[in-house]
C-alpha cells in the first residue's frame, strides 16, 4: 500500500523510495531501530525493571521489526575477502534462557535473511531451562 511515497510493510516498518543517477530506485527501510539507529521513548517507555529482567529494554524490542535493516559492521579487511564458491552447510545452535521472544524471533529472522539457503542445514534452538513462560 503506497501512502505519500512510502510503502507501508507494516505498523512498524515503511520503505521510501530513493531514485538513483541511472533511473533507477533502490528502497531504504525506515522505521523504529532501523539500521541499528536507537529507538526513541518518552518518559512513560522508560522502564528499569525490564531491563534488568532481560537485560535489555524487551518493550524496545518489542516495538521493533523483526526483519530489519543492519548497518555492515565487519572491519574493512573483511568487506573485501573473498570466499568459495562452494561451502559446506552447516547446523546454526541458538541456545537460550528465559530470553525475550522477539529478540530469539528476530535472531532466527536475520540468520534466514542473510545466509545463503544452502549454506543452512538447520537451525536447533535449546531452551536451557527457562522457568518463565514465552
Amino acid at each position: 500500500m503506497a501512502t505519500n511515497s512510502f510503502i507501508i510493510l507494516s505498523e512498524k516498518v515503511f520503505i521510501s523510495p530513493l531514485p538513483l543517477k541511472d533511473n533507477s530506485t533502490v528502497y531504504r527501510i525506515q522505521g523504529k531501530g532501523e539500521h541499528g539507529k536507537p529507538y526513541p521513548l518518552t518518559e512513560e517507555d522508560h522502564d528499569d525493571s525490564a531491563y534488568r529482567e532481560n537485560g535489555f529494554n524487551i518493550f524496545v524490542s518489542n516495538n521493533i521489526a523483526l526483519e530489519r535493516s543492519l548497518p555492515d559492521i565487519r572491519h574493512a579487511n573483511c568487506k573485501h575477502k573473498m570466499y568459495l564458491e562452494r561451502l559446506p552447510n552447516t547446523s546454526i545452535i541458538i541456545p537460550f534462557h528465559n530470553e525475550g521472544w522477539t529478540s530469539l524471533l528476530r535472531t532466527i529472522h536475520s540468520i534466514i535473511n542473510r545466509t545463503p539457503e544452502s549454506l543452512i542445514a538447520e537451525i536447533i534452538l535449546v531452551d536451557d531451562f527457562s522457568d518463565r513462560v514465552m
